[in-house]
């Protein structure tokens, strides 16, 4: 018996096994995770289809893995802001800024996440301006300020 079919097949064992599967850069086993999610009809849960986002946007696969990122999230039905955010920083992963900031600006709502991923994707891809004017953008949106963010910026002075 393999470990996938010890482990009771549900949304919350699913996201489980994605998570474990993105950090660890197994790829290959998270898309018999996938595989699994689309068998068991957990495939139209946003919580685990952003797990699947994540996953790809994480450990990659080809090239970046990105694009599967985006192919899973394109698919998606229902989208969170964690779902966004997922894709923004699969963007952000692969040095793809432009990629980043189109997500970005796509993005029905933006959180605290959503900003400092992409202020930090700025400054840490050698685009200092536009990180600075993003922080202002931000500011001007009333987002309450974090380290994170704060800490992005203060490395470009």
């Amino acid at each position: 018996m393999s470990v996938m079919e010890a482990i009771p097949a549900n949304p919350a064992n699913s996201r489980a096994l994605q998570h474990a599967c993105a950090r660890s850069g197994l790829v290959r086993e998270g898309e018999q995770v996938h595989a699994r999610v689309l068998a068991n009809g957990f495939g139209s849960n946003v919580f685990v289809q952003t797990s699947l986002v994540n996953l790809y946007a994480i450990s990659g696969g080809p090239g970046c893995g990105v694009e599967y990122a985006r192919r899973v999230f394109d698919d998606m039905g229902e989208r969170s802001v964690v779902s966004w955010n997922s894709l923004l920083a699969g963007y952000i992963r692969c040095r793809n800024v432009d990629g980043a900031r189109q997500v970005f600006y796509e993005m029905p709502e933006r959180n605290i996440v959503s900003w400092t991923t992409m202020i930090a994707g700025c400054a840490q891809n050698g685009r200092c301006k536009q990180a600075l004017s993003l922080f202002g953008q931000m500011r001007k949106s009333n987002v309450e300020l974090d380290q994170v963010a704060s800490g992005s910026v203060i490395g470009l002075c």
